[in-house]
């Protein structure tokens, strides 16, 4: 794929929400380091919200996908705390017209769970005030056998 710093685009890349989510996914899948994801976050919060509800609700939400390639691409060896940072980028979102739905706090705790990064997992979900995250969180918790 292009080098993610060398990708060109003009307005009518972004006209749509198709036009933007096909942009994103090229974009996505050039991003290697996490400067690069993060000029991604920052693509994401500038445009329109989702609305689609087959990427809304699902695994293909943007977020979750970012969250997924963070988490693929940036683990390894990185000066970065990547718990931390899906943490704060999820905590970002609170406020804005991109807040995560349950859904989306639930795809991206169990991608964080999936990669040891319960510490992240646990907060997100307990900060999403949804019912059902929250006694998975109690779950989770329960189970620890050594902190």
């Amino acid at each position: 794929p292009p080098s993610f710093s060398l990708t060109q685009c003009d307005m009518k890349d972004i006209e749509d929400e198709a036009r933007r989510h096909s942009l994103f996914l090229e974009l996505r899948e050039s991003s290697q380091k996490w400067e690069e994801f993060q000029h991604l976050m920052l693509l994401l919060q500038a445009w329109p919200p989702v609305t689609d509800k087959s990427r809304l609700e699902t695994e293909q939400n943007p977020w979750v996908c970012v969250t997924s390639s963070v988490l693929t691409r940036c683990s390894e060896g990185a000066d970065v705390d990547v718990g931390h940072e899906v943490l704060a980028m999820c905590r970002s979102l609170y406020m804005t017209k991109h807040k995560l739905n349950p859904q989306s706090i639930r795809h991206i705790s169990s991608l964080l769970l999936k990669n040891g990064l319960n510490l992240a997992a646990l907060k997100l979900m307990a900060e999403s005030k949804d019912e059902q995250l929250l006694a998975v969180t109690l779950d989770q918790i329960n189970s620890i056998t050594s902190v």
